[in-house]
């Protein structure tokens, strides 16, 4: 019973394929027919174009009712930014200028340095200072120590000479730093300096070597001052009876350090925190 049912679909399938070819080509012989009619109508403006190996596509005749359009270019202004007059044409460089740089000679590039100002602070009376073998500006007659201005970088040399004894320094100086260098002459005992290639003119009263300062005594400090131009010493309010460069004891704590200079003016306040036995150094500078 199965088996005559699945002849019956089967058989009706391939009914179904018949009719579709049958369908299509009569739908082929149609589309020729109208072809071949449109191709030899008489009263049509146009040939029916046949992709065929053998034979060119015929080329459209020319027509001679077609109009040609009359159209005049107007010139156009000229802008008034772009007159030639105005303007200056200049010729392009030639190609060797655009590939090669200048040459650059020896010695030819320039270097922009930033200096940087170096304060030494010491005895003047007793010591002499030179910087890199040249010596140092003292203080002045108005009382003042100007420095010295030097190139960023480094080591310079300082060399500081008092009563047979020296003293060398190397320091390496940053872009616009101002460095202090205090140096303190008492109590140091080092070799021998060599001759100096410019004597220095000896003073009228040579000061007598000052002793080498004792130990604190117990549960004290020292604070050691200077400053530009001189002055006294005042601590916690009261003038220890000290002139810069100078050195005071002071109990271990916390105390105001302050200098009174010739003129009068007072300087303003420094607060330290001494230890026993330690020793603080301070620099001060008048303001105006």
């Amino acid at each position: 019973m199965r088996q005559a049912h699945s002849q019956k679909i089967v058989y009706a399938l391939y009914t179904l394929i018949a009719l579709a070819l049958v369908t299509a080509a009569a739908l082929l012989i149609q589309e020729r027919d109208a072809i071949e009619l449109l191709a030899t109508g008489d009263d049509t403006d146009f040939a029916a174009y046949q992709a065929t190996s053998e034979a060119p596509a015929p080329e459209a005749p020319e027509r001679d009712d077609v109009p040609t359009p009359n159209v005049e270019l107007a010139e156009l202004p000229e802008p008034e930014d772009l007159n030639s007059g105005e303007w200056e044409i200049l010729d392009p460089l030639p190609p060797e200028e655009l590939s090669a740089p200048a040459p650059v000679e020896v010695g030819q590039q320039k270097r922009r340095l930033r200096p940087a100002h170096l304060t030494v602070v010491t005895d003047f009376s007793q010591a002499q200072v030179t910087v890199n073998g040249l010596p140092y500006p003292a203080y002045s007659e108005q009382g003042t120590n100007e420095g010295m201005i030097l190139p960023a970088g480094g080591p310079h040399r300082v060399v500081v000479d008092y009563g047979g004894n020296q003293r060398v320094y190397e320091l390496a100086l940053r872009p616009n730093e101002e460095r202090v260098l205090m140096v303190e002459l008492s109590g140091y005992s080092g070799g021998s300096p060599p001759r100096p290639s410019v004597s220095p003119s000896k003073p009228a009263e040579k000061p007598s070597e000052p002793e080498p300062e004792s130990e604190p005594a117990d549960g004290q400090g020292r604070i050691t001052v200077y400053s530009r131009p001189r002055g006294a010493v005042v601590v916690n309010g009261s003038d220890r009876g000290q002139q810069t460069p100078g050195t005071v004891e002071v109990e271990a704590g916390r105390h105001e350090v302050q200098v009174r200079y010739e003129d009068g003016e007072v300087s303003e306040k420094k607060v330290v925190r001494v230890r026993e036995g330690s020793r603080i150094k301070l620099f001060f500078r008048q303001s105006k």
